[in-house]
């Protein structure tokens, strides 16, 4: 089964990276990590989803931040947050599977 998003996707050498089509990861700029990039944050209990996205636009000041999926403020967990044009790359993460652990005492 192919899913419908990934039928036009352009296969490169998976060893190497063509200047065409891209930067290995350790030589990118701070400009193209801003631009581009993914955070995988671990949200502490408190704050709200859109919360952390405001707080992460002042801090590396940007004006575009966008997360996937949203986590209760009491909730902890991997808030995956999309950098500028990265935030295009966050609907893939919710193609996948979720997985849910809880406490109680």
């Amino acid at each position: 089964m192919t899913l419908k998003q990934l039928e036009n996707l352009i296969r490169i050498d998976d060893d190497i990276t063509d200047d065409q089509y891209g930067t290995y990861y350790d030589k990118r700029t701070v400009e193209q990590l801003l631009n581009y990039g993914l955070i995988l944050l671990d949200k502490p209990a408190g704050p709200t989803s859109h919360e952390v996205v405001a707080w992460t636009k002042r801090i590396l000041e940007i004006s575009k931040v966008g997360h996937s999926g949203t986590l209760d403020p009491q909730v902890t967990g991997v808030l995956p947050l999309g950098l500028g044009d990265g935030t295009k790359a966050l609907g893939v993460l919710l193609l996948g599977p979720k997985e849910y652990h809880a406490l109680g005492w």
